[in-house]
């Protein structure tokens, strides 16, 4: 059996035309934020619907956006095949 070091990974090179294409540079360059950012409000979110008790109704109203906002939020990842 061959070891990892002599297996050779695919690579995938992204081109631009700058700055015809910067925008879409742009994007591709701070994907990784983008996801960071999906993944906090996902998180922000998970925590006001399982750990905060709605004790007036304008909590329970802060609960009940979090979970709507966050099933439109798993909706349009999930419509763009994006996985956190």
């Amino acid at each position: 059996m061959l070891s990892n070091r002599y297996t050779t990974l695919p690579k995938v090179i992204l081109e631009f035309n700058l700055p015809e294409e910067k925008e879409d540079f742009d994007m591709a360059s701070n994907s990784g934020q983008y996801h960071c950012i999906l993944w906090d409000m996902d998180h922000f979110l998970r925590q006001i619907i399982k750990y905060e008790d709605p004790k007036t109704n304008q909590d329970k109203l802060r609960q009940k956006f979090a979970e709507e906002f966050r099933d439109y939020l798993y909706e349009q990842m999930r419509d763009r095949n994006i996985e956190l």
